[in-house]
């Protein structure tokens, strides 16, 4: 380095003009401000602060290099560059900080130290020049070259002062002296680079870019001098002109330089080598010789592996050989276990050829093999299982029995007993579970149903004892089967009818809200006689064995009861879970408490009532195909005659489907009701008024446009039931949005019209339904929020899974008895468990469409996409929401709006969901319920089994117990000796038990029970077998199809007839259901007026039509009936001028009648409905008008939204009238068959504003008055004599005919069998049938004079109407029917001339000779004393006068006539006598005499 310049002071004029004249200025500068002592102490100081003080005195050398502000250090002389830039202004000390980190330290110092030595050169030079007067170079002055080395070169001017120092007035004693600098040679731009660890700056530098030529030549080369880098230009002067360490061109390489110092690490191995260091160059060169040392390696190790693949090919070849040519047993299982040991492929081989011989079989198995082996052991049975063991080699039974445990269900022996119940709970629910580690508390619904049982006694080893008896009555025997004498006494009771067998399984399940499986809980034999209270201590004691055990806590809470439609169950679950208002103080209060309309009575431990929804559907459908339909708005009446009309309007519905719709051959098809109610919601989406339904320019037909409104209504309550059912995308939200529109819905419908709407049984069961969800979602919530609530959860469809399992596990025989039914049930709950732990086993349904309706039956909840989590639910929002839906569809129907004010309506607090009218009323609960219609499966009580029958039994597959091997002891040809002897009487049997001491030991041996064994005529004979041959000897087994083994199942399947029309003249011709007519109707006070009605249905000669012809209509002889509903008219006087011509124009309403409510202050309107023989109707075409056009506002509030009406003009209804009349007159119809209207209405007759009676026929009535006919009074078409009772009054003239007693009549009786309403014979119309169901008996006949009677009533007789002429049922006659079918039926004064037709064999009153009657048919031939009284009939003396040994002993004597109480009692007497008469003359020893 040069030496350093002498400070110097610099005036304006000496400012320096270039960065090169400012970096070789003076260090110090004048400064007023410091003293030389303060500038001293600053530089000894050193610290960033002082040199900040003084460059602000202008002391302190600052200049630009490379753009960042250099500093030039005080006592080194050279420039310390910075990093700040020259844009920013040096303010702050630590802009100095870099100059004070280099001031006075090592290289600081180093560089002094050089400056020292440089100086004392360049002044002992200046001595010689002084000395010297001219500037030749003397001899002792050293030369440059000897005083300079190359690195001792100056690259600026150097300035040489005197020796004498600066004053304290900071002026210089002696002037500054500049020597002309020397040109020393440039060796280049010395530079230095950040160089890599273990490197040196030789390997560095790119040498290959220095070659002359190359693409990435350098414009510059390098040299190395004293390990020192130098960059020289290749436009290098070769010497330096100035005071720099090299000339301007390699001065210039700086930048270039520092870039490529800075580039070189950069490089990557793809790099070009050429642009590549030393260093670099030698890096790739070893990683290329690795490299290629790696694939040397992995040549030769391929090499080697491929020898080795080649090996093991020929290994797997001769192993697929060996598998195709046998089959190896349980192959999976051995090469599972032989891998997991770690064999080779050829000890593999050498197992399976071992296999082959026999030789091997695998040890151990896993779990998913025992899950598997028992699902075929459930399902197939133990031969295949024996089957697949002997060849696949899987776990033999014995293995099975030895690693699992099987689900143990406790049968039902006898009553049921808390114990029973606790047994299941602790073995099939809480064990397993605990056992699983399923810890999770869940909602759990008890559901319960029944499944068809074969009526047999079965023997259960582990009870010892006999099952298959009714749960009811089996309290009076001991089940427990010890002795013969045991025996004995179970069938004594069998056969006095005081116990029964099982006609059913009662099955009460347990279902997890949130799983699939089903847990047992109780399955007992039924025979259907329980009511309601028993049901109700049963469910008491489920509820109590739950809490009990603890289930409450380990498993979850019970939430609900779910059960079908049944009466019993109902009422049971009412009194039970709808009796306990919810408390304040209960966790779901704050919930549901300000839900409006919610009904909040529950039972214990807030546990709520539920229905299926599932059978819900079911019974809407049915209800729609009964001939009552349903009525809806202001009184319009949609059943299945309506339906299959309307249902081919739809495109992809022609006559066929819609009568598979509506007519299908089993109700009880759930995707059927579903595609039913389906179809129905796109018809109300259907405007009849447009194209192509009404044609253009022509009047839209305001009876199809009734009929849609009244469609549109349905199908939005049957949209809201069913689309929180079988959509998936639905939201838990939008689901109670539409179960609160369907509930709003369903509650403004039933309080208009009640039954006429509904069953009073199916809308309980459906608030039922939407109450629990509400509930059910609210106790979810409270549970565990962030659960999902699955809506299909509710109900008790998860229980016919389980029975699905119960068929299913029988195999070719569908059909079960009482023991099999519980092992089937415990190989269900083995199926379920195998499937809960390997759901890859289960079928399923994977190809679900839910676009076709017969996958909408098995939606489960894999496949709901909606959200469904239950605290995204606000269930007060939702109802609300739900219910302003119901009033917005409500409100453009022809409803009134005090109908559906619901705030108004549930201000009562008394009034919600299920107390519709208040007064603790629920429907279907606490009314006389009439039938529920919407279910067709009626009940027939049970009867008294026979115990003894001359026909063997059929052996059952009973024992099911599991084993290994066939029985070791047979027993067949031990009951081969039993006989039955035929003189014991029937409640004893010929089987004798031997207690004599000789009896032989009791059988031992393997697998032999010795308790199982009962000793019969000195042998041993196993229980099992005794009680089929001893109890099941008549035993009868029910049929394999459902449809038959329903109990009182009754087919919806009637096709409705009609007319053909071919072409648009046969149209006008015929009369359609629906269709407006015109007939004459007579009141009380005999007052006769004409009427206009809208048929509801057609019947011709007992079969519904849907149409029919009008002169068939017209006929007498056709036996036709109408029904309709009776339209108000409103009078519109003189509407044309020209012809002062009335009209008469339909207000849109119907004649309706209060109906009030039992128990209950409120009465609701009933649309009432005529029936009207067709002979007197008269079809009409009414016009259609604008109703605003003629009728007030206040006429008009029940005209549909179109304002469309009918209107007739006055002289048309004239002259109907007169038709009418004239029709009935010619044909002499009897006056009294015009329809009788009981009762004052408001609107009928119809009346003139001024409230004149109009359209009345005065011959009518003078004829009534002649004819002397009373309003409840019929004429006899035999005499022609008005009666209240007909019924009687024709069975006095048939008694008399019969008796030869003179009559007077007009028409004779009928010659055969005779009718019992009008006495003709050979009517077909007049054939009858009787239908006895639990709740009534009804009487079914087409007879045109048929009048209604109570059935009960009459057959017993009374005092004042002793008749008790009837229609019963012939014992003797084959009945192909179910028992509560409807039977042929013969009328009970007709029964003598019956047997004597039919059954001449047999002897009746009329005829002692022939066999004896059959007990059940003596009381069917008897007729009273009372009964020939009061119709003035003598006694029958000497009825086929018998042999004279008998005739004076049996002469027919009578007692004195009873009273009205005894009239039954007088009848059974009578029946014993005649089973006396007929005993003695046949010579029987059956003789039996009534009791007194």
């Amino acid at each position: 380095m040069p030496p350093p310049p002498h400070p110097r002071t610099l005036n304006d004029s000496d400012k320096p003009t270039s960065d090169h004249e400012a970096v070789s200025g003076s260090m110090y500068h004048s400064s007023n401000q410091l003293s030389q002592e303060q500038i001293s102490h600053l530089l000894d100081t050193g610290s960033p602060a002082a040199f900040m003080t003084l460059y602000h005195h202008s002391i302190l050398t600052v200049s630009p290099i490379d753009g960042f502000h250099a500093f030039l250090c005080p006592h080194c002389h050279i420039f310390i560059k910075s990093s700040i830039s020259i844009s920013f202004s040096l303010l702050v000390a630590g802009h100095f900080t870099v100059l004070s980190n280099h001031y006075r330290h090592k290289s600081c110092t180093a560089q002094h130290a050089r400056n020292e030595g440089s100086n004392t050169q360049l002044i002992l030079r200046q001595q010689c020049l002084n000395s010297a007067p001219d500037s030749s170079t003397s001899a002792s002055c050293p030369s440059p070259s000897s005083s300079f080395s190359e690195s001792e070169s100056s690259n600026s001017p150097v300035s040489v002062t005197s020796s004498s120092t600066i004053s304290d007035s900071g002026s210089h004693s002696n002037p500054t002296v500049y020597i002309p600098p020397l040109h020393p040679p440039c060796h280049g731009l010395p530079f230095q680079w950040d160089l890599a660890p273990n490197s040196n700056i030789q390997v560095s530098l790119p040498w290959l870019r220095t070659l002359h030529g190359r693409p990435d030549e350098l414009p510059y080369t390098f040299n190395i001098l004293d390990g020192q880098a130098y960059a020289r230009s290749l436009d290098c002067t070769r010497f330096v002109l100035d005071t720099s360490n090299s000339c301007p061109a390699c001065v210039a390489l700086g930048p270039a330089l520092d870039e490529l110092g800075k580039l070189i690490p950069l490089y990557q191995p793809r790099t070009r080598r050429s642009l590549k260091n030393v260093l670099q160059l030698s890096q790739m060169v070893d990683e290329h010789s690795k490299e290629l040392e790696r694939w040397k390696l992995k040549s030769l190790n391929d090499a080697r592996s491929i020898s080795n693949k080649l090996s093991t090919i020929n290994s797997h070849s001769a192993l697929l050989m060996a598998i195709s040519q046998t089959d190896v047993p349980w192959l999976q299982r051995i090469l599972q276990i032989q891998i997991k040991n770690g064999a080779g492929i050829n000890t593999i081989i050498r197992r399976i050829e071992e296999a082959l011989e026999k030789g091997y079989k695998p040890r151990g198995y896993s779990n998913d093999a025992y899950d598997l082996v028992l699902l075929v052991y459930r399902i197939g049975g133990a031969n295949l299982l024996y089957a697949l063991n002997r060849r696949m080699s899987i776990p033999s039974l014995r293995t099975l029995r030895t690693r699992l445990s099987f689900v143990t269900i406790a049968p039902t022996i006898g009553p049921i007993v808390l114990d029973t119940i606790s047994a299941n709970i602790l073995n099939v629910i809480v064990g397993p579970r605990a056992h699983a580690g399923l810890q999770r508390p869940r909602g759990v619904s008890i559901l319960t149903d029944e499944i068809a049982l074969e009526e047999a006694v079965v023997f259960f080893p582990s009870e010892n004892g006999v099952g298959g008896l009714c749960w009811k009555h089996s309290h009076v025997i001991d089940p427990i089967l010890n002795t013969y004498d045991s025996a004995v006494q179970i069938a004594s009771k069998l056969d006095s009818g005081q116990v029964h067998l099982g006609k059913e399984m009662t099955v009460t399940v347990v279902h997890l809200f949130g799983e699939d499986e089903t847990y047992p809980l109780l399955a007992a034999p039924s025979c259907k006689e329980e009511d309601y209270t028993d049901w109700e201590k049963l469910i008491n004691m489920l509820i109590d064995a739950w809490m009990t055990n603890g289930a409450d806590k380990t498993v979850g809470p019970l939430w609900s009861f779910a059960t079908d439609g049944d009466s019993t169950r109902r009422k049971a679950g009412h009194r039970t879970f709808v009796h306990t208002m919810l408390d304040e103080s209960s966790p779901l209060y704050g919930i549901l408490a300000d839900i409006p309309g919610l009904n909040l009575y529950t039972g214990r431990e807030s546990i709520t009532l539920d229905f299926d929804y599932k059978h819900i559907f079911k019974r809407f459908c049915t209800m729609l195909r009964s001939s009552n339909g349903m009525v809806l708005g202001n009184g319009r009446r949609m059943d299945s005659t309506k339906l299959e009309r309307y249902l081919t309007w739809l495109d992809d519905c022609d006559n066929e489907k819609a009568k598979r719709l509506l007519y299908p051959d089993d109700p009880q098809d759930v995707p059927r009701a579903i595609e039913l109610m389906r179809a129905i919601i796109k018809l109300g989406r259907i405007d009849p008024t447009k194209p192509p339904y009404t044609p253009p320019c022509q009047d839209p037909n305001i009876e199809a446009y009734i009929d849609f409104e009244t469609l549109r209504m349905l199908g939005d309550l049957f949209h809201n039931l069913l689309e929180p059912f079988v959509n998936p995308s639905l939201s838990l939200t939008q689901q109670v949005v539409h179960l609160s529109t369907f509930a709003h819905l369903l509650f403004t419908f039933y309080r208009g019209h009640r039954r006429s709407f509904m069953p009073n049984q199916l809308y309980y069961d459906s608030q039922t339904l939407v109450k629990n969800v509400i509930f059910c979602i609210a106790k979810q919530q409270r549970l565990d929020a962030s659960q999902p609530f699955f809506l299909l959860d509710v109900g008790d469809d998860a229980i016919k899974l389980l029975f699905a399992f119960l068929r299913m596990c029988g195999g070719h025989n569908s059909a079960l008895n009482y023991k099999q039914a519980i092992d089937r049930l415990r190989a269900a709950r083995d199926i379920g468990g195998v499937y809960s732990r390997n759901p890859d086993l289960r079928h399923g349904h994977r190809r679900l469409n839910l676009s076709r309706t017969e996958h909408l039956d098995h939606i489960h909840r894999d496949m709901w996409s909606g959200d469904i989590l239950s605290h995204n639910v606000n269930l007060r929002a939702c109802w609300l929401s739900g219910r302003d839906v119901a009033i917005s569809l409500l409100s453009g129907s022809p409803t009134y709006t005090e109908e559906f004010d619901y705030e108004g309506i549930f201000s009562n607090p008394n009034v919600d969901m299920l107390r519709v009218f208040g007064a603790g009323l629920y429907p279907g609960i606490t009314e006389d319920e009439d039938e529920d219609t919407s279910i067709q499966v009626t009940f027939t009580p049970p009867e008294s089994a026979s115990v003894k029958g001359s026909v063997p039994g059929v052996a059952t597959n009973e024992n099911l117990e599991i084993a290994d091997e066939n029985p070791i002891l047979d027993l067949e040809e031990q009951l081969e000796s039993l006989t039955i002897n035929d003189s014991t009487s029937e409640s004893t049997c010929s089987i004798v038990q031997n207690l004599e001491p000789s009896m032989p030991p009791l059988p031992t041996g393997p697998g032999i029970r010795p308790n199982d064994f009962l000793a019969v005529e000195g042998k041993y004979v196993h229980k099992a077998s005794f009680c089929r041959i001893y109890f099941n000897s008549s035993f009868k087994g029910k049929s394999h199809d459902r449809l038959r083994r329903v109990r009182g199942f009754t087919s919806v399947k009637k096709i409705h007839r009609t007319e053909d029309i071919s072409s648009p003249d046969d149209a006008e011709s015929i009369f359609v259901a629906g269709s407006p007519f015109l007939t004459l109707i007579r009141l009380n006070d005999q007052t006769t007026a004409l009427a206009f009605l809208r048929s509801t249905s057609i019947v011709e000669n007992g079969v519904p039509r849907t149409g029919i012809n009008v002169d068939t209509l017209r006929s007498p002889a056709a036996k036709v009936k109408i029904s309709g509903d009776l339209l108000l008219l409103h009078h519109v006087p003189v509407v044309d001028l020209e012809t002062s011509m009335n009209m008469w124009v339909w207000t849109g309403g119907y004649l309706k009648s209060l109906s009030p409510v039992p128990k209950a202050n409120v009465s609701t309107r009933k649309v009432i409905e005529l029936s009207v023989q067709g002979s007197l109707t008269e079809p009409v075409n009414p016009s259609v008008v604008a109703a605003s056009e003629y009728l007030p506002n206040e006429h008009r509030t029940e005209v549909n939204s179109r304002d469309i009406t009918w209107a007739l003009k006055e002289d048309v209804l004239e002259a109907a009238s007169t038709t009418i009349w004239k029709r009935l007159d010619d044909l002499k119809v009897p006056i009294s068959s015009i329809t009788l209207l009981s009762g004052r209405y408001d609107g009928f007759p119809y009346s003139k504003d001024d409230g004149t009676p109009a359209l009345l026929c005065a011959e009518a009535a003078q004829a009534l008055s002649e004819a002397n006919v009373t309003n409840t009074e019929v004429l006899c078409a035999l005499c022609h004599k008005p009666t209240s009772d007909l019924r009687s009054h024709m069975g006095g003239h048939i008694l008399r005919s019969i008796r030869r007693v003179p009559d007077e009549l007009v028409t004779p009786v009928g010659q055969v069998l005779p009718c019992g309403f009008c006495g003709s014979s050979g009517n077909p119309d007049c054939a009858i049938k009787l239908k006895k169901t639990k709740r009534a008996t009804e009487v079914i006949t087409n007879c045109p004079h048929k009048v209604p009677f109570k059935y009960g009533f009459a057959e017993k007789g009374s005092e004042s109407r002793p008749c008790r002429n009837v229609p019963v049922v012939c014992g003797l006659c084959p009945h192909r029917e179910r028992k509560t079918d409807a039977k042929p039926a013969i009328w009970r004064y007709n029964m003598e001339e019956h047997l004597s037709l039919s059954h001449p064999e047999y002897a009746h009153p009329g005829k002692i000779y022939g066999l004896p009657l059959p007990l059940h048919m003596i009381d069917t031939v008897v007729i009273t004393v009372q009964e020939e009284k009061k119709f003035s009939v003598p006694a029958r003396s000497n009825p086929e006068k018998p042999s004279s040994t008998h005739t004076a002993n049996h002469q027919s004597t009578h007692p004195p006539a009873p009273t009205s109480s005894g009239q039954k009692r007088q009848a059974d007497v009578q029946a014993g006598q005649f089973r006396l008469i007929i005993s003695s003359s046949n010579g029987t020893k059956r003789a039996r005499m009534a009791k007194d």
